[in-house]
C-alpha cells in the first residue's frame, strides 16, 4: 500500500533497493495541502503508476502515471492527474462542453487572465508597502523636508509590478498545458514574481530597523527612562510592521510538513489565513480607528448626527444660531452707543475758545456760537482726551 504522508514516503524510498543501474529518486508530490502521491524509486526508462489521492473530484481507483527517462530524470507530464477525475465529474464536463469546444478554450483563457490580474494586484500590494517604507525612511532621515515625488511613487506602485508579472505569465503560457496553470506555486517559474516580492519585504525590514534606531537615538537624547524608551520603540515596531508588510516574512519558509508537530501546522496555517487577507484591516485599525484624533472626530460626527435625529434638533441649532447673532448685534450696538455718549459727554465739557479776528466774519452776530475748535491730533474734532479714551476702553471691557 502506498504511503499517504510525506514522512512515510521518505522512509520507504530510503529503505527501498532498486538494484544496480540508474534510477529516478522517489519523492512525495503534493497536490493540495497534505494530499499527494508517493512516487517510489524507479529504474530509468520505466514508468510507474500509483493510485490517485483522495481529493475532491478524484477517484482513488484511478491511476496517475509517471515515466523515468534514461539518465534518471522524471519526465515532465502535462495533465498528470487528469486521469484521476471520477467518472461522474468527467461525464459532467463532457456534457457541459459537448459540441462547444470553443467554450472550454474561452473559460481557460478567462481563468488565466483572472490569475494574471490576481498576481498583479497582489504584487501592487507589496509595491505600495515598499513606497510606504521609502517615504517614511526618507522623511525621518532627511535633514530638510522635501516635497514627495509622487510620480515616482505611482510608477513603483502601479507600473513596476507589470514587468515581473507579465514575464511570469508569458513563461507559464508557453511552458505548461495545465488548465488555469494549475499547480503554478510548485513551478520553478513562480520565483519570477516571488523573488522581487520577498526582496521588497527584506528592504522594508531594513527600513523598519533604521526607523527604530533613529527613534531610540532621539529618545535617549530626551533623557527619558529606559522603560519608556523600550515601550515607545516596541509600540513603533508594532505599528509599522504590518504597514510595511514585514509580518509576511514569517511565512517565507516552506509550509510545515505533515510529520511535524500538529501545533506548528495549526499555528502556521491559521497565521497565514489571518495575517494575509486581513492585513488591510489590521493596518486600518492601528493607524486609523485607534488614532486619538480620528476617534475624536468620529465622536463629534456621531454627536452631531444624534442631535440632528432628535425631535427639534435642527430647530434648536437654528435657534442657537439666531440667539448668537442677536447677542452679537446687541453687543455692537451697546459698544457704539457707549463710544458716542462718551464723545458727547467730553465735548460738552470743553471750554469755549474765542474766535480768531482774522477768521471772524462780519455776518456773524455776537450771539452766534463760536466755530468748532481745530481738529485734535487724533483727527476727531473735539475728540476726547487720553483720559477719556481709557474710560471708553474700560467700558468696553
Amino acid at each position: 500500500m502506498s504511503p499517504n504522508n510525506e514522512a512515510d514516503c521518505v522512509a520507504l524510498n530510503e529503505n527501498s533497493v532498486v538494484g544496480e543501474g540508474t534510477y529516478c529518486d522517489g519523492f512525495w508530490e503534493v497536490i493540495v495541502h497534505f494530499d499527494g502521491v508517493c512516487w517510489p524509486n524507479t529504474p530509468e526508462n520505466n514508468s510507474v503508476s500509483e493510485n490517485c489521492p483522495d481529493f475532491f473530484a478524484f477517484d482513488t481507483n484511478h491511476f496517475a502515471t509517471r515515466f523515468c527517462n534514461i539518465g534518471g530524470s522524471w519526465a515532465n507530464v502535462s495533465g498528470l492527474f487528469g486521469g484521476c477525475l471520477s467518472d461522474e465529474t468527467r461525464e459532467l464536463m463532457e456534457q457541459e462542453f459537448q459540441g462547444q469546444p470553443e467554450l472550454g478554450d474561452l473559460r481557460k483563457g478567462l481563468c488565466e487572465t483572472f490569475e494574471y490580474f490576481r498576481q498583479y494586484t497582489r504584487f501592487c500590494v507589496f509595491s505600495w508597502m515598499f513606497v510606504e517604507g521609502l517615504y517614511l525612511n526618507g522623511m525621518i532621515t532627511a535633514a530638510v523636508f522635501q516635497k514627495p515625488n509622487f510620480k515616482l511613487y505611482y510608477f513603483i506602485g502601479w507600473i513596476l509590478p507589470l514587468f515581473p508579472v507579465t514575464a511570469w505569465a508569458i513563461t507559464m503560457k508557453f511552458t505548461t498545458e495545465q488548465a488555469c496553470w494549475f499547480g503554478y506555486v510548485k513551478s520553478p517559474y513562480y520565483w519570477i514574481v516571488e523573488i522581487p516580492r520577498n526582496l521588497i519585504l527584506l528592504i522594508n525590514l531594513g527600513f523598519l530597523i533604521n526607523i527604530i534606531r533613529i527613534l531610540v537615538t532621539k529618545l535617549r537624547e530626551s533623557n527619558t527612562s529606559e522603560t519608556q524608551q523600550l515601550r515607545k520603540a516596541v509600540k513603533a515596531a508594532i505599528l509599522l510592521a504590518p504597514l510595511l508588510g514585514v509580518t509576511n516574512l514569517l511565512f517565507l519558509p516552506d509550509n510545515p510538513k505533515s510529520h511535524e508537530s500538529r501545533v506548528v501546522i495549526v499555528l502556521y496555517f491559521y497565521g497565514v489565513m489571518i495575517v494575509t487577507p486581513f492585513q488591510g484591516v489590521i493596518v486600518s485599525l492601528l493607524h486609523c480607528f485607534v488614532n486619538g484624533e480620528v476617534r475624536l472626530l468620529l465622536r463629534r460626527k456621531w454627536a452631531g448626527w444624534k442631535s440632528s435625529r432628535q425631535p427639534g434638533g435642527r430647530l434648536r441649532r437654528q435657534s442657537n444660531s439666531t440667539t448668537t447673532d442677536v447677542y452679537r448685534l446687541n453687543s455692537i450696538y451697546s459698544t457704539t452707543e457707549t463710544i458716542r455718549m462718551s464723545f458727547v459727554k467730553h465735548s460738552t465739557q470743553l471750554p469755549q475758545q474765542p474766535s480768531s479776528p482774522v477768521l471772524a466774519s462780519p455776518s456773524l452776530s455776537a450771539n452766534s456760537p463760536s466755530p468748532s475748535p481745530p481738529p485734535s491730533p487724533g483727527g476727531i474734532a473735539g475728540g476726547p482726551d487720553p483720559a477719556s479714551a481709557e474710560d471708553v476702553s474700560t467700558s468696553l471691557l
